[in-house]
């Protein structure tokens, strides 16, 4: 599993992803899990000036199918 930390970010902690999933762990101790994620999308996220916003662009699209685990 890749995990990045996010460090400058208002909303989230860290995303995980296993090559299939990811999970997205918010600064309030939230957590999500977000399936059948394409590699092209991490990418994005990874690589995002501000992955806060990237991810609220994607949450309606590539994200759509997911389940809160925590929080």
């Amino acid at each position: 599993m890749r995990t990045l930390r996010i460090d400058d970010s208002s909303q989230i902690d860290s995303i995980a992803w296993d090559g299939t999933d990811m999970a997205v762990h918010f600064l309030g101790g939230q957590v999500y899990k977000y399936y059948h994620v394409p590699p092209a999308i991490f990418g994005a996220l990874a690589g995002a000036e501000s992955v806060g916003k990237t991810f609220n662009s994607m949450k309606k699209g590539a994200l759509a199918q997911y389940e809160k685990l925590a929080g």
